[in-house]
C-alpha cells in the first residue's frame, strides 16, 4: 500500500487503520489504511448526525474506536 501511495496511486493517506471484515459486528480481518480502502474496494462505515438538510456531522469509523467516542471526536473536529 506504500508503494502505491508513493507512486501516486493512493492520495489522502491518514495514518489512520479501516477494519475489514464481512460485516459491520464482525471481527476484522485485517486493518487497512483508511486511504486505500476505497482503491481496493473494500465497504467502509461511518458516523453521521444529521440536521434539517445536510450532515451536520460525519466521519469515517476508525479501528479501536466505539461509536460514540468516534460521534465526540468528529464533534470536537467539527468544533475546532
Amino acid at each position: 500500500m506504500e508503494q502505491l501511495r508513493d507512486d501516486g496511486h493512493i492520495t489522502g493517506w491518514r495514518n489512520e487503520l479501516y477494519p475489514i471484515a464481512e460485516g459491520f459486528y464482525d471481527e476484522p480481518l485485517l486493518l487497512m489504511e483508511r486511504a486505500a480502502t476505497s482503491f481496493v474496494g473494500a465497504i467502509e462505515y461511518g458516523v453521521h448526525i444529521n440536521g434539517m438538510l445536510d450532515h451536520i456531522v460525519a466521519g469515517g469509523q476508525p479501528a479501536n474506536m466505539g461509536l460514540m467516542e468516534n460521534v465526540i471526536k468528529e464533534c470536537m473536529e467539527e468544533a475546532g
